[in-house]
C-alpha cells in the first residue's frame, strides 16, 4: 500500500508544481512585457537641437537626423564612441555644425561632411541671419590655470565663412577681474560683418572678408 501511496502523492506534487508554474508564467507576462516598454520608452528620447526655416536637426538617443516640412527624415551623424554627447546647429539651409566625441565638423544636409573643425571647450556657436558666416565663442583653461582660480586664461572669438570653413576672424584673451564670461553670449549682424560680444557691456568687432588678428 505504501508504494501506491507514494506515487499518488508524487504525481500530485508533479501536478501541483506544473499548475503553479503555469500561474507563475500567466502572472508574470504582463509585468514582463511592460518592463519591456518601459524600458523601449526610456531609450527614445528625441528633442529638436536646432531650426532654420522649416528645417530642423533632430536627437535621437544618440544619433542625429534632419527632419524636413514634409516629415521626412535623413540620417546625419552617428559618433564612433557608444552613448556620445552630441551638439548640431543649423547654420544655413544648407550647412550644419556637427560636434561629437570624435570630431567636429560642418556637413550638408545630407551628413555629407564639407569640412572638418578643431574640436571646441565650452562654447557657443551662432550663425549671421544670412546664413554665410558663423561666430564660435571658446572659453577654456590651461591645467595650470584651473587649479589656481576659477576664471578662464583661453578665451576666443572665431569667425569662418559657412560655405567653405575659411577662418575670417580670431580674437585671444584671458578672462579679466569682474568680467562674465559664463554669461556671456555672441551674436552676428545680418550680413555677418559685425560680431558682438555680450559680457557686462556689450562689445563689437568689425569682421572684414580674410581678416584675422
Amino acid at each position: 500500500m505504501e508504494a501506491p501511496l507514494r506515487l499518488r502523492l508524487v504525481v500530485l506534487s508533479a501536478l501541483w508544481l506544473a499548475v503553479v508554474g503555469v500561474i507563475s508564467a500567466q502572472e508574470g507576462e504582463p509585468w514582463q512585457g511592460n518592463r519591456t516598454r518601459a524600458q523601449e520608452t526610456r531609450l527614445i528620447k528625441e528633442h529638436v537641437m536646432s531650426r532654420w526655416e522649416n528645417i530642423s536637426v533632430i536627437q535621437i538617443n544618440y544619433q542625429l537626423f534632419m527632419q524636413f516640412e514634409n516629415g521626412r527624415r535623413v540620417h546625419l551623424y552617428t559618433d564612433n564612441k557608444a552613448r556620445c554627447f552630441l551638439r548640431a546647429a543649423l547654420l544655413s539651409p544648407s550647412r550644419v555644425f556637427i560636434e561629437g566625441c570624435s570630431r567636429t565638423f560642418v556637413a550638408d544636409l545630407s551628413g555629407v561632411v564639407q569640412y572638418e573643425l578643431h574640436s571646441f571647450v565650452f562654447f557657443d556657436v551662432v550663425p549671421n541671419l544670412m546664413g554665410t558666416r558663423f561666430a564660435v565663442f571658446e572659453r577654456g583653461r590651461s591645467t595650470w590655470h584651473d587649479f589656481a582660480n576659477g576664471s578662464y586664461n583661453k578665451l576666443r572669438l572665431l569667425v569662418y565663412s559657412t560655405e567653405g570653413g575659411r577662418k575670417l576672424y580670431t580674437r585671444k584673451w584671458s578672462q579679466a577681474p569682474g568680467e562674465q564670461v559664463v554669461e556671456a553670449r555672441i551674436s552676428l549682424s545680418d550680413d555677418g560683418s559685425t560680431l558682438y560680444l555680450h559680457q557686462n557691456r556689450t562689445t563689437t568687432f568689425s569682421i572684414p572678408a580674410g581678416r584675422s588678428h
